[in-house]
């Protein structure tokens, strides 16, 4: 069972990944070891996937990926192998 500080700390992890700041060290071990912050960061990435999904079907023939949502695809990439060591393959 998690805390309550134990879900400030991971509330706070979560957060700055999204808002793509910097993770210190401490951080940085805390994501790769706690399921709970995984799972909420997975969670807030598919809620923002979708709701650019559905706006970029309402204002946009999708069927050529955005410059910004590729290159924002991109450096996620580069993010997930530099930091955790995860290569994420493109769809």
């Amino acid at each position: 069972m998690r805390t309550h500080e134990g879900d400030r700390v991971c509330a706070g992890v979560v957060e700055k990944v999204i808002a793509r700041k910097r993770l210190d060290e401490s951080e940085k071990e805390h994501l790769a070891s706690c399921e709970g912050c995984m799972e909420e960061l997975v969670t807030k990435l598919d809620e923002a996937d979708i709701q650019e999904t559905t706006k970029a079907s309402e204002d946009y023939d999708h069927s050529h990926r955005r410059p910004e949502v590729q290159q924002g695809l991109e450096t996620a990439r580069r993010v997930f192998l530099r930091e955790f060591g995860i290569s994420i393959s493109d769809r």
